[in-house]
């Protein structure tokens, strides 16, 4: 069996308009401070420049992650062996079942996947992202949303858990003969 999932497209291209939106309110903030300084009551350049300069790093991880992912076809593949999940930048990709030790679902409209501790290691760049991003909490696990999936979480939660049961109740059959 092989599950795939795509992305809605539509989403992720909001994301890179709502990005030019933010980018150019950033820059209009650091090249033209009087606008917003009138509000701040301080004579001082700097003090409205840095602390825009500082909170536009995480827009442009946002940007990089959109733009990585803008021309993926699948977002997720679920097979009987391995989950292959591109749904972020910063995922991890090809995940073997036995590196898997337990799936659960997490508020809404997230799943979180534990991991074995081996399997938790990434590339700088994507670690760094993984840390400034809003998941940066779930440490010794990953989180799968479905925000920029063609499908719900229910479903996916669904297709997830079964095959990893299955994966499970065919392991132990295995170990038992």
């Amino acid at each position: 069996m092989i599950k795939i999932i795509k992305f809605k497209k539509r989403k992720v291209l909001l994301g890179i308009v709502f990005f030019a939106i933010y980018f150019a309110i950033v820059i209009g903030f650091i090249f033209y401070p009087e606008g917003m300084m009138k509000h701040l009551h301080t004579k001082d350049k700097k003090l409205v420049q840095i602390p825009f300069l500082i909170v536009s790093i995480f827009p442009f991880t946002m940007l990089y992650s959109y733009l990585r992912i803008l021309f993926r076809k699948k977002a997720i593949i679920i097979t009987s062996e391995y989950l292959i999940d591109n749904s972020k930048y910063e995922s991890f990709g090809k995940i073997e079942w036995k590196d898997i030790s337990k799936i659960r679902r997490v508020k809404k409209n997230n799943i979180q996947i534990f991991l074995n501790p081996i399997r938790l290691k990434t590339n700088p760049l994507k670690t760094f992202i993984r840390f400034i991003g809003p998941n940066s909490e779930f440490r010794k696990s990953i989180l799968i949303s479905d925000t920029l999936l063609d499908c719900s979480i229910k479903e996916l939660y669904k297709t997830i858990s079964k095959t990893y049961k299955e994966y499970k109740k065919k392991g132990d059959r295995t170990t038992a003969v």
